[in-house]
């Protein structure tokens, strides 16, 4: 029935029969915008201009076509993205008339973008149609079915016009037309409801930045709401951040919070919507915009927007297609900043740098909020606890923290996904879920042999106790094994200062693995390369990049390119990686000790924290009074 109205309302040929619903509600529509001094105006054809904005493609024809038979003098004509006149290949059709002396109407989805800059100059008389008032439609339903009707709901008026077509049927009981209505009407409202999973953001594990972001938009999403902000000055936003952060739930979870219908959609879903040319692209995606500006208190969010590309970046070949679709969606986002709707755009990226700069401009999408993976120790367990709920208790909660933040800063995707096939087996069982659970999904099993398992021991407890030794923050270490990887140690750098003496600190800290290995197991193997390469790069941009030694002539080269360096200075790298390695060596033997005390600990525990090892080489965690001597390069 649907398809059926969309054919009828589409059709350029006037049926005059009761039948044709949509020019009796046409009808009603141009009764509501029309006024006595205007009707007189069209009907003497004066020489006037008018610009008529609707919410829909089908309104605009259909309402030109009651406009021809109601005003057989006047022009009109729509205007709508990729083809400007549905009644004449000419572009200035409306312009020649205007000119001539004659009436002339306007009329699009968006005034503002569609139609041409001289008519809007000239405009008499500007007219927007959002929808049918109450008492149009009961006169509609009255005209059709020949009865007065009451009950009709102000949700019933959002419908678009091929909606009301399928439900305004001849010969129908009023009764039935208002069945069909309801149904239509929470058919729409069911389909972009709130998801009953989504929580409210106000209880999500939100990092710093986000959670003001998020408290700021619900604050700025209710003055929308009173008014107190209009469109023009909505907070759109785009949301970036690294794969499995959570944008997509954020959005929803904002618009749950704020009580505002969300509708969601993707640049890869305008594809899949459509043929995948050109017209039928930019037809999903002004669809989506329609869905958003025809419903008041809307938050429409655009996933995978540098899917969108930079037309900077294009070669010529590509860059008309995609100018064209670009140049589309921008008109779009600026007619979402004029609508008489309160509406919010929010967009996501996991590659913000990619994305066209007119894009992310003040007045289009104009603020930008980074969502982190989470960064710190209590980040990560609010995640767990989160997905977990009060299932964990304190400790086992600690454990499996320590177990991710060894393994680099999960995302909350990762951690949604682990407490899931934790909670899988945990039902399998038919008990509660358990920290072991949790862990055993995030680590699996490890089937390395014995000696296997202390030859990596020794090597990551060499990495550790160098790098305590040696100032370097030590946040977790592991002989988790996380792909080609047997183990790990992780340290925030994020506030270390790179200058000679901290290259040297950090190189003797990558080395110290291979040094445990000689000096305390008596061998090393090939399993130190990645260690090897991290060390000799560091040395090699401190030396030949950034001028930190004797030298100021810098290489625009890096590690993986020695091989262009003259003998002599490959030479002085190998040496200094050497002095190095010796000043490793020696730190090793003198903590002997806790590199052994440290590496039974993790055969036992597989995870460290970064306060084990400090009560490990027995230094109180507060200060640092006792901690070995570091020694130095003459």
């Amino acid at each position: 029935m649907r398809k059926l109205a969309q054919k009828f309302v589409n059709m350029d040929t006037p049926l005059h029969d009761v039948s044709d619903i949509s020019a009796i509600l046409a009808k009603l529509a141009l009764g509501q915008l029309i006024g006595k001094k205007l009707d007189k105006t069209l009907r003497q054809q004066a020489c006037t201009v008018v610009l008529l904005e609707v919410p829909s493609e089908v309104w605009a024809t259909c309402l030109r076509r009651q406009l021809s038979l109601d005003y057989a003098d006047v022009v009109a004509q729509v205007y709508r993205d990729g083809k400007r006149s549905i009644q004449s290949s000419e572009d200035d059709t409306l312009i020649t008339t205007q000119r001539g002396g004659g009436a002339v109407i306007a009329i699009s989805t968006d005034v503002e973008s569609l139609v041409p800059l001289s008519l809007r100059l000239a405009a008499d008389v500007t007219l927007s149609f959002e929808r049918l008032t109450l008492l149009s439609l009961r006169k509609a339903i009255a005209e059709i079915t020949g009865c007065k009707v009451r009950g009709v709901r102000e949700e019933d008026t959002a419908l678009d016009l091929p909606d009301l077509c399928a439900a305004l049927r001849p010969r129908s009981k009023p009764a039935d037309c208002l069945r069909r209505l309801r149904r239509a009407a929470l058919g729409h409202q069911a389909a972009f409801a709130q998801d009953v999973n989504t929580p409210p953001v106000t209880s999500l594990p939100l990092n710093a930045e986000t959670r003001e972001w998020s408290n700021d938009m619900l604050v700025r999403l209710q003055q929308l709401k009173t008014g107190a902000l209009t469109s023009r000055d909505a907070p759109f936003t785009l949301l970036a951040g690294p794969p499995g952060t959570g944008k997509t739930l954020i959005a929803k979870a904002v618009a749950r919070s704020a009580g505002w219908r969300f509708v969601g959609t993707s640049v890869s879903a305008w594809f899949e919507k459509s043929d995948g040319n050109l017209g039928g692209v930019t037809r999903a995606a002004a669809e989506f915009f329609q869905q958003v500006a025809m419903h008041p208190h809307t938050i429409g969010f655009m996933d995978e927007l540098d899917a969108l590309p930079d037309r900077s970046s294009l070669d010529p070949e590509h860059r008309q297609w995609w100018t064209s679709l670009i140049t589309g969606v921008l008109l779009k986002i600026d007619a979402l900043r004029r609508c008489s709707n309160p509406v919010v755009l929010l967009a996501a990226s996991n590659y913000p740098l990619r994305i066209d700069g007119a894009m992310l401009r003040p007045g289009r999408i104009g603020e930008k909020v980074m969502v982190y993976p989470p960064r710190t120790r209590p980040e990560i367990a609010a995640l767990f606890q989160y997905y977990a709920g009060e299932n964990l208790s304190t400790s086992q909660l600690q454990r499996v923290t320590d177990f991710a933040f060894a393994l680099g800063l999960p995302t909350p995707a990762s951690i949604e996904a682990w407490v899931g096939i934790a909670k899988a087996r945990a039902m399998a069982a038919d008990r509660e879920i358990t920290g072991d659970d949790v862990e055993r999904a995030i680590v699996g099993q490890d089937g390395r042999r014995p000696a296997d398992l202390y030859r990596v021991a020794i090597h990551e407890a060499g990495h550790a106790i160098v790098a305590y030794v040696l100032g370097i923050p030590v946040n977790a270490v592991s002989i988790v094994m996380r792909g080609d990887s047997g183990g790990s140690m992780v340290s925030d750098l994020s506030a270390f200062h790179m200058d000679r003496t901290n290259v040297e600190d950090l190189v003797t800290t990558a080395l110290a693995g291979r040094a445990a290995d000689i000096e305390v197991r008596g061998n090393c193997d090939a399993t130190a390369s990645n260690d090897l390469v991290m060390a000799t790069q560091l040395l090699f941009d401190a030396q030949f990049r950034f001028g930190l030694f004797d030298q100021l002539l810098a290489f625009g080269v890096d590690a993986s390119r020695l091989h262009e360096l003259d003998h002599a200075s490959r030479t002085s790298l190998e040496n200094r990686l050497q002095q190095l390695m010796q000043r490793s060596r020696a730190l090793v033997a003198d903590n002997r000790a806790a590199i052994e005390r440290l590496a039974q600990r993790l055969l036992e525990n597989r995870v460290v924290s970064g306060e084990e090892v400090r009560q490990i080489v027995g230094v109180a965690k507060d200060h640092d009074a006792g901690a070995p001597t570091k020694k130095r390069l003459p």
